[in-house]
């Protein structure tokens, strides 16, 4: 289920942005040992523990994942959006507004602010006389300062998608995602001394993947963010891509074939 959205309507622009995963960084420890062929991993010095590693890994995927010197994307489109919509909405008052509206306005404001109304201006035949700072910002506000305000707003949110952060057209960008799982790999072959894409394969009948190191990798993320691993086919597509890299610093991947497609799984 995708996690709704809250506009930034407080961001400070201090470098946090309150991040909370939909999962839980208290992992399930002895399971992770236990496919990581460690027992109960109390043999290990507490340098040695590859939870702490994991726990460094899922920090730096969370830097990267959701960063903190200002709220997401989506979050602050949102919070824009919001603001057209409502400043177009009371342009749209304004315009369909007749003109007792806009003096009963006028004389409402004026007695509220201990003013003489400006209707009475016009009763006593003194229409001569200035009006008020505030009745007269609220003439031009209402005349055509909102409308050209909604304007502005508009044209700042057509700019918007061109944000630094902006999602790339297609699909998503998974790379935090991946590197997080490129880091698992590393820590999963450092403790097992084979590597993560040994045995990695998708069945030809439910397309679903496993590998001991796929199981690892879905205990942590599954556990962490549940949002990013989605379904086994899902998960398992971004670490076959993950593997493929030829910039992680493997070889190039010539993995385990069963019948079925790899490429199945959906970002």
């Amino acid at each position: 289920m995708v996690r709704k959205i809250r506009p930034a309507k407080n961001w400070t622009g201090e470098e946090d942005n309150n991040f909370e995963p939909d999962g839980t960084s208290d992992l399930d420890t002895s399971k992770i040992y236990r496919i990581l062929g460690l027992g109960d991993a109390s043999h290990l010095e507490k340098h040695q523990d590859p939870i702490f590693q994991i726990l460094g890994a899922l920090d730096n995927y969370t830097v990267d994942a959701y960063p903190t010197h200002k709220p997401i994307y989506a979050a602050r489109r949102e919070h824009l959006q919001n603001i057209c919509a409502h400043a177009r909405a009371l342009a749209d008052i304004f315009h369909g507004s007749g003109e007792e509206s806009f003096l009963e306005i006028e004389n409402n404001l004026a007695r509220g602010l201990g003013q003489e109304p400006p209707a009475d201006h016009h009763a006593l035949g003194r229409e001569d006389i200035k009006v008020s700072r505030e009745i007269s910002l609220f003439r031009e506000f209402s005349a055509d300062g909102i409308s050209t305000f909604a304007d502005l707003m508009e044209i700042a949110l057509k700019e918007f998608p061109n944000s630094e952060d902006a999602p790339k057209r297609g699909r998503p960008d998974r790379t935090p995602l991946r590197e997080l799982i490129i880091e698992l790999g590393m820590i999963y072959e450092d403790a097992t001394g084979q590597r993560a894409y040994e045995g990695f394969a998708s069945d030809p009948e439910t397309r679903e993947y496993d590998s001991s190191f796929f199981r690892l990798a879905w205990e942590v993320v599954y556990a962490f963010d549940p949002k990013a691993a989605k379904s086994n086919n899902a998960f398992g597509s971004q670490i076959r891509k993950a593997l493929a890299n030829n910039d992680i610093g493997w070889q190039a991947v010539e993995f385990e074939h069963i019948e079925g497609d790899f490429d199945s799984g959906k970002d």
